[in-house]
């Protein structure tokens, strides 16, 4: 025992040593070793409160803006577009305001008197996680090609800035879809010249032609504001529009608010098969028509037994009437069903009741049935388009013979529901300021 007590490799008692004394070698060396760590952290300590400068600077001075000579590392720091070059990098747009052709599909003159701007960025498909890191799947969900990005600088207070982002969406039905997923539930959306979107308290959210733009403010005051106005117009005789989906026939012959159209080329309701479906808002509180051109009456007829399925993977049924079958959300207490007219399959979802479900399909079968033959015709070309073209699925609605992912989600891209900032549903221009992930990179 006596002798495990004094074991000096293995010390059972920690605050027990057997050196007696100790050599004034390793005193001194000990004091140097120590004097070396409060060097070390007091430099440190120094060097966090007096940054070099040329780390964040943005060599402004080295920026002739709109010319093609400015140095590679200076447009590209002062455009936010990273650090190094080559094919994995946001390609920095050389032209200014006085070269339309170098600008793509940016229109000039989106600087107000008395503002600037600061460069233009292009990202592709492949590329677009770079600058949206986070949010890039959304877009790619409605066939999102390319994203150009510029800020606009006020002249007299460069704090003071408008971030524009320009997502060419390929065609106007992706565009519209990818801004009723962002659209908070309470904004009033308006169609004017070929032109929907609305206004939030420091940012602008439009479609106009494939081209889906938001343009968020550094704050809510009146310069910001005349600039967003500014921003509106100069989109509006920049961007060419486009007719509206045939769908926006339909809608506006049932009563839907044209405004309130959406559409979701993938997953719709959660639903795997459910692919190139329009959607009208009718409520705040979630109630929406839908409608699907599928190739003909079998394949319209199979489409509207999958989705009676996938609404009762979670609800019940809740009776048939008019040769629907409604069936109620488990859930929510909510009404939805769907039924068919030639190729379209028609339906409702989020309804509070039967007696507003009804009513309101109702209108939508009549709208169906009184349908121009031009607007067939385009419902009927658009169900015969590849996949690729007819707005990102894969399958043609209607092909598939049965299931369904996740049955019991209700949220999904596209989806104008209440969400967080990150995901489909949320509306980040609605804060009073707009600290997104991306805008770090201003």
């Amino acid at each position: 025992m006596a002798a495990h007590s004094e074991d000096r490799l293995f010390n059972p008692n920690g605050r027990k040593h057997f050196r007696r004394t100790y050599s004034l070698i390793e005193v001194r060396y000990s004091l140097l070793a120590l004097g070396a760590l409060a060097a070390i952290g007091a430099w440190v300590a120094w060097r966090g409160a007096n940054p070099d400068p040329e780390i964040l600077a943005l060599e402004s001075n080295l920026l002739a803006e709109g010319t093609a000579d400015a140095p590679e590392r200076a447009r590209r720091m002062g455009t936010g577009s990273g650090d190094g070059a080559g094919a994995g990098q946001g390609a920095a747009v050389a032209g200014g305001a006085g070269d339309p052709g170098a600008r793509g599909p940016v229109p000039a003159g989106l600087a107000a008197p008395g503002w600037r701007e600061r460069g233009i960025t292009a990202f592709s498909r492949d590329n677009l996680y770079e600058k949206i890191n986070g949010r890039a799947s959304y877009y790619e969900t409605f066939g999102v090609e390319a994203l150009h990005f510029v800020t606009l600088v006020h002249a007299e207070d460069e704090a003071v800035t408008v971030d524009i982002e320009m997502y060419d969406m390929g065609k106007l039905a992706n565009a519209l879809g990818a801004y009723a997923g962002e659209r908070q539930p309470g904004s009033t959306p308006e169609l004017a010249d070929g032109t929907i979107g609305h206004t939030a308290r420091n940012a602008t959210f439009l479609v106009r032609g494939r081209f889906y733009v938001r343009a968020i403010g550094a704050d809510e005051g009146e310069t910001v504001q005349a600039q967003l106005a500014h921003l509106r117009s100069a989109l509006a005789a920049g961007i060419d529009s486009e007719p509206l989906p045939w769908a926006y026939s339909l809608f506006v012959a049932a009563g839907a608010d044209p405004a309130k159209v959406g559409f979701l080329p993938e997953n719709a309701f959660s639903f795997g098969f459910a692919r190139n479906v329009y959607t009208a808002g009718l409520t705040d509180d979630g109630a929406e028509l839908f409608v699907v051109a599928t190739r003909d009456e079998a394949a319209a007829r199979a489409l509207a037994t999958q989705f009676a399925e996938g609404f009762l993977s979670y609800g019940k049924d809740a009776g048939r009437a008019d040769g629907i079958t409604w069936i109620e959300d488990m859930y929510l207490a909510t009404l939805a069903g769907a039924t068919t007219r030639g190729a379209l399959v028609l339906g409702i979802r989020g309804a509070p009741d039967r007696a507003f479900a009804g009513k309101a399909l109702a209108g939508l079968l009549t709208a169906a049935e009184t349908l121009p033959e031009s607007v067939r015709a385009e419902a009927a070309a658009e169900a015969a388009r590849p996949p690729a073209a007819a707005g990102g699925g894969h399958d043609q609605p209607g092909a598939e013979p049965g299931g369904h992912d996740q049955p019991g989600g209700h949220d999904q891209p596209g989806a104008a529901e209440p969400g967080g900032h990150d995901q489909p549903g949320a509306e980040p221009g609605a804060e009073p300021s707009y600290p997104e992930e991306d805008d770090s990179e201003r």
